[in-house]
């Protein structure tokens, strides 16, 4: 049934299936939410992802009571439930809920004020693109990483770590559309990054 919804409807009745599952909110704590996720997590471990929807699901709703709705705690919430949704392969909410989160990052008093925004984004775009490449919207997941590469590489220089994560992403939503030569091009510059995450000096792209 859930499909048939417009988005903001899906994380609606994503949040109320999960919430009604568990005990009361009106008592609740930070330290209640905390181990809400840590079940979660155990969850998703054991492959039983609806437990682990739920379980997330509880949280975002303890969270969204105790906190404003751009509170990190409530987006970071928000993006964990997206990644419990792709891994039950519930893609549009999933990609509902990144949207909806994407939307309070960049409103977020927090996220501004730390200089992190342009991270946050680009790891919330790239939470996205993965959802796109397994629901085998390809084209939409190629772009989402050409925006990520480009904010990490704008942030971060061209020899940062999470550049090398997001270019193999890259390379292999490339490889699956046939655009082979573009995808060796990616996992190459990839491959001159690794060694600076063991602490060895990475070659500069010419």
């Amino acid at each position: 049934m859930l499909q048939k919804l417009k988005p903001a409807a899906l994380i609606a009745a994503l949040i109320v299936s999960a919430a009604s599952a568990g005990p009361g909110l009106a008592s609740q704590t930070e330290q209640d939410a905390i181990d809400l996720d840590n079940r979660g997590e155990n969850a998703s471990g054991e492959g039983k992802f609806v437990d682990e929807q739920s379980y997330y699901g509880q949280s975002l709703a303890i969270r969204q009571k105790l906190y404003k709705i751009n509170d990190p705690r409530v987006i970071y919430s928000i993006e964990t439930l997206a990644v419990a949704c792709r891994e039950g392969k519930k893609y549009k909410q999933a990609e509902a809920l990144y949207n909806q989160a994407l939307a309070r990052w960049k409103s977020s008093p927090q996220a501004v004020a730390s200089n992190k925004v342009r991270d946050v984004i680009a790891d919330n775009r790239e939470g996205l693109a993965i959802v796109l490449t397994e629901s085998g919207d390809l084209k939409r997941a190629a772009e989402l990483y050409k925006e990520v590469l480009a904010q990490r590489e704008q942030k971060h220089g061209p020899n940062d770590p999470g550049l090398a994560i997001s270019l193999r992403g890259y390379a292999d939503v490339l490889n699956k559309l046939h655009r082979n030569a573009e995808a060796n091009t990616m996992s190459e510059r990839a491959d001159r990054i690794m060694p600076s995450m063991c602490g060895t000096p990475a070659q500069n792209d010419k």
